[in-house]
């Protein structure tokens, strides 16, 4: 074999011996509600690109959570002091800035919940929130 070939065994060992994955789901509320969890995540890493969601997107996200539509986890790595976002950055921002009451939903992003629109988290019935904040979410841990 010689230098630039690759043995995906050899590869493949490696990830086995020395890469934990853990794939667990979370509810909303112990994510986005749980300071202490909140302080371990580093959802802007160095080599992530900038939140570019506007607010129609990010309306018609929660909108999907709202409606029971499966989302695609979100993929963190511990790096032995943070949880980094690897993978869902634009998920995981949108979800802190509306339980935040930073983004209110947009009567643009939303198809069948419009009469939400206007309105901040803290702002939607008791109902509405315990669903979000029930909702759960994939996490693969690496």
């Amino acid at each position: 074999m010689n230098i630039f070939e690759i043995d995906c065994a050899e590869i493949s060992g490696v990830f086995k011996e020395n890469l934990k994955v853990e794939n667990t789901l979370k509810t909303i509320s112990s994510m986005f509600l749980n300071h202490r969890y909140l302080d371990k995540v580093d959802y802007a890493p160095y080599f992530q690109r900038n939140y570019v969601w506007d607010k129609s997107k990010a309306s018609y996200f929660v909108e999907s959570i709202l409606l029971g539509t499966d989302i695609p986890p979100i993929v963190l790595f511990e790096d032995g002091k943070k949880l980094e976002v690897i993978d869902g950055r634009q998920r995981y921002e949108t979800l802190l800035k509306f339980v935040s009451d930073e983004i209110p939903l947009k009567v643009d992003g939303l198809r069948m919940l419009t009469g939400l629109a206007g309105k901040k988290f803290s702002e939607l019935d008791q109902d509405m929130r315990n669903k979000l904040e029930d909702t759960k979410i994939r996490i693969l841990q690496f």
